[in-house]
């Protein structure tokens, strides 16, 4: 008599569930990077850039205590994160288009993605 072999159902699931789950994460961030976009009127008081050897990360922290980064982001086709970095002055009133959440157990900020400066009402009448 021929004996057959007999799958086991770990295999099977690990064979249809981790092609499912490797597909299912540029989905995540992709939806995560389009669905947090939101408007900001920030005024910023300080920017740190820190290296350290390998990469350079961007902060800026603002008038109401919120501590933004600037970063390149793939999926907004965003590639320039220093020029963006660089326009930014201390000090200035900014209207911003940002991505993400602050997370503090997973260290996340939002993102700034665009950033133009707001110029006083005064001076846009003369």
């Amino acid at each position: 008599m021929r004996r057959f072999n007999i799958v086991p159902v770990y295999t099977i699931f690990t064979g249809c569930l981790f092609p499912i789950f490797v597909i299912s994460i540029p989905a995540i961030n992709l939806g995560y990077s389009y669905l947090t976009v939101r408007h900001e009127t920030i005024t910023i008081i300080d920017k740190d850039r820190v290296n350290n050897g390998k990469n350079s990360y961007y902060f800026v922290s603002t008038k109401n205590h919120e501590v933004f980064t600037v970063k390149d982001d793939v999926f907004q086709g965003k590639f320039r994160a220093d020029d963006t970095y660089d326009q930014l002055k201390e000090e200035n009133k900014y209207k911003v288009k940002v991505n993400g959440i602050r997370s503090r157990s997973t260290n996340l900020y939002p993102n700034i993605l665009e950033a133009f400066e707001v110029t006083s009402e005064f001076a846009s009448t003369r």
